[in-house]
């Protein structure tokens, strides 16, 4: 690295610095390094060459750079920087402290810098500072309150605790006399204590009560060269320990005696020396009879052996079941828990003995329950399930076995989530805290691989938190109800004839389809009616009618989509749904139809050709509800049979006009006849050979009050197709 060229001016400098035992460079004004001596050299850790053209500032450490800034910007302005202590790296990368004094020459047009190593000073001035901070937190760390004072009475410390026992911040008021600070203190036991200690050289320990804040305090006192260290804490929860005691003795006095069970205290011979009353009411002696006794005489057979001894002198203690004998020598079963204690050095044994007649009357009695119980289940025609609660079994009966195809080796043990398809765990935990459980269905895995429906009627074991702990519970077979309400479900939602969905079914998935129907695409609805279906009828019967409404039914789903939905509404008249990206997508599911349809259908004996008229209307283009866009197709069918039949045609808003107009004509058709609105027109048939009248047509006309004239060319199809045409034909 290249210097700066060094000013002759400063030729007497350099010629001083080089002599010089500080540091000592000389910068320009960017802080660059024109020349260094030897001490910066060997303070710094950098050959010659390696600082001349350095900048100062790339040996600082990073945390000095905002000060190093500051400070060349102040010698650069004139002011001169002195005894600048900053952190600087040494080129080994060691941190030293220098102390640093910098000016300006603006004859020179650069800086003159020096510098003392303080690292060594600052090193101790900071292991002083951390030594004095140890001090005071140890002092401030103790139990105890602390302060000092000198021999006139002033405060030269004080821990915070001191200021928290006495109520006034102390340590602020270093230096002041005690009893200024806390007059609280003059004419008190403690300062007389104080002044004794002072003035005989001796240490002071005592107790004493301080009024400000009802407490009591052990204070010890040591005299020292300068004055007195006082330390004092709180006694006042010991104190108040030692009543607590008193009170807990009676407190154990008095539930010794009035305790439920019976307690009886025997010394290391083994000999009573104490019994409550419940003792001496359940062994039937005066307590001045009780006492004194070997506990073997109340103990029946049982015998305490050296080893029970010696495990309650380590501290062990007994749970024994043995039977104790009274004093008419009559027994009672009785559970008995031995311990050892000492007091005043002495050992003593404590046996605290509860009877278990009626314990053991009511286990046998559980028992039995359980006998019961257990005949039951086994007998019942209901599977029978318990669960732990990690969800394995734990237990059942044979009517599970059975019901299950498993054996019982093969249950027990397994979760529950094996046996079913889906265990009902969140319809149990869901339950309220009484636990029952009712009516919950599920689906058993049958061994053989088929499914059996059960319902699960029972209860569920909680802990503390409300979480599962176990399941028990009865299950019974509702395979046959389930079938049987799912052919009724069929028989209420699908066409008898051809197993598609009827109207209920049809209006229910339609509509799913329109909830779900994603922007920019369509839903298309196509009514559909068979032409000349009426004619296959009358013809060759409904037996034949049926099963070509049968074979048109497997031709549309055939050519259908899965996710298309095919219904029939009754008669001839079947609809499919179907999603779509518009016009021409529609069109090519209706041609599809078409098609299938131009085939004709073979019916027994006979070769039909069942054609059809198409309606279709889109969703959301030409209706925006389900019931609109039923109405929308329905209209455009009829435009379809209209146009020529065996076709299909989109909903124009000009057919809704048509179909109302249609509406108007066939409402006005019903009543024609009771009106005697019609009229017949009678016109010769000629034999132009001869010219002579050989027959005549009749030809109906209608009248209509509310129309007027309406030719037939506009009632008779109408008529045709609402059945009237047959009474007009009759009148």
């Amino acid at each position: 690295m290249n210097a700066p060229a060094l000013p002759a001016s400063a030729a007497d400098y350099i010629t001083h610095i080089d002599l010089a035992f500080e540091l000592m460079v000389v910068l320009d004004a960017s802080g660059h390094i024109v020349r260094a001596n030897a001490a910066a050299c060997d303070i710094l850790g950098y050959a010659p060459h390696e600082l001349a053209g350095r900048r100062v500032r790339e040996m600082l450490h990073p945390d000095e750079h905002a000060a190093m800034d500051a400070l060349g910007a102040a010698v650069l302005a004139g002011r001169p920087c002195r005894e600048r202590e900053l952190r600087w790296h040494r080129q080994d990368g060691r941190e030293i402290y220098l102390s640093l004094s910098a000016r300006w020459s603006e004859q020179a047009r650069l800086v003159y810098a020096s510098a003392r190593d303080v690292t060594a000073h600052r090193m101790a001035r900071e292991e002083l500072k951390r030594s004095q901070e140890r001090m005071n937190a140890m002092l401030e760390s103790i139990g105890d309150a602390f302060f000092a004072i000198d021999r006139d009475w002033r405060i030269t410390y004080a821990n915070r605790k001191a200021g928290a026992f006495i109520g006034v911040d102390v340590a602020s008021n270093v230096g002041r006399c005690l009893f200024d600070v806390a007059p609280a203190l003059e004419g008190t036991q403690i300062v007389e204590q104080y002044r004794q200690s002072l003035t005989s050289g001796q240490p002071a320990f005592f107790e004493a009560y301080w009024e400000p804040s009802n407490t009591w305090v052990e204070v010890r006192c040591y005299p020292t060269a300068d004055g007195l260290s006082v330390y004092f804490h709180d006694i006042t929860a010991k104190r108040a320990a030692l009543d607590a005691v008193h009170k807990s003795e009676k407190r154990y006095r008095n539930l010794f005696q009035q305790a439920g069970d019976s307690i009886v205290i025997a010394d290391g011979d083994l000999r009573i020396v104490a019994a409550n009353g419940r003792a001496c009411a359940r062994f039937g002696y005066a307590e001045d009879e009780f006492l004194g006794l070997p506990v073997s005489a109340i103990d029946g057979n049982h015998a305490y052996t050296p080893g029970m001894l010696d495990t309650l002198r380590a501290g062990q203690t007994h749970l024994l079941r043995i039977a104790k004998r009274r004093k008419d020598g009559s027994s009672f079963p009785a559970e008995v828990h031995i311990s050892r204690f000492e007091d005043g050095g002495q050992e003593y044994f404590q046996a605290i003995i509860r009877d278990l007649t009626e314990r053991e009357e009511a286990e046998r009695q559980l028992r039995a329950s359980e006998l019961r119980f257990r005949e039951v289940i086994e007998m019942t025609p209901a599977g029978y399930v318990l669960a732990g609660a990690d969800g394995r079994v734990l237990d059942v009966n044979p009517a599970l076995c059975s019901l299950s195809g498993h054996a019982r080796a093969a249950l027990v043990g397994q979760p529950l989530d094996d046996l079913f398809v889906d265990f009902p765990w969140d319809c149990l935990a869901a339950h309220d805290a009484s636990g029952a459980v009712q009516g919950i269905e599920a689906i058993l895995r049958h061994a053989q691989g088929w499914y059996v429906h059960v319902v699960f009627n029972g209860s569920v074991r909680r802990d503390a938190d409300g979480n599962v702990q176990g399941v028990t519970g009865l299950m019974s077979d509702i395979t046959d109800r389930k079938q049987a309400e799912s052919r009724l479900h069929d028989l209420a939602t699908h066409d008898t004839l051809t197993g598609l969905p009827n109207r209920a079914l049809l209006q229910e998935r339609v509509q799913r389809m329109l909830d779900a129907c994603p922007q920019g695409r369509a839903v298309a609805v196509m009514f559909l009616d068979l032409d000349r279906f009426k004619e296959v009828n009358d013809s060759f019967g409904h037996e034949l009618g049926d099963m070509l409404l049968c074979e048109v039914a497997a031709r549309l789903r055939k050519v259908l989509r899965p996710d298309d939905v095919i219904a029939r509404l009754g008669g001839d008249e079947f609809v499919v749904a179907a999603e779509c990206t518009g016009t021409s997508c529609a069109e090519a599911i209706a041609a599809k139809l078409l098609d299938a349809l131009a085939v004709p259908v073979r019916v027994g004996n006979q070769e039909v050709a069942a054609g059809a008229s198409i309606g279709i209307s889109l969703f959301p283009h030409d209706a925006s509800t389900r019931e609109l866009l039923f109405q929308t197709a329905d209209t455009a069918m009829y435009g379809a049979k209209r146009a020529g039949r065996n076709r299909y045609r989109f909903f124009e808003p000009e057919m809704t006009l048509a179909a109302q107009a249609r509406m108007a004509l066939e409402m006005a058709l019903r009543p024609a006849l009771g009106r005697n609105e019609f009229e017949l027109h009678y016109q010769p048939r000629i034999d132009l050979r001869s010219m002579t009248v050989v027959g005549l047509e009749a030809l109906i006309r209608w009248n209509s009050a509310d129309l007027g004239r309406v030719s037939p060319g506009e009632f008779i199809a109408i008529a045709e197709e609402t059945g009237l045409v047959v009474p007009i034909g009759r009148w």
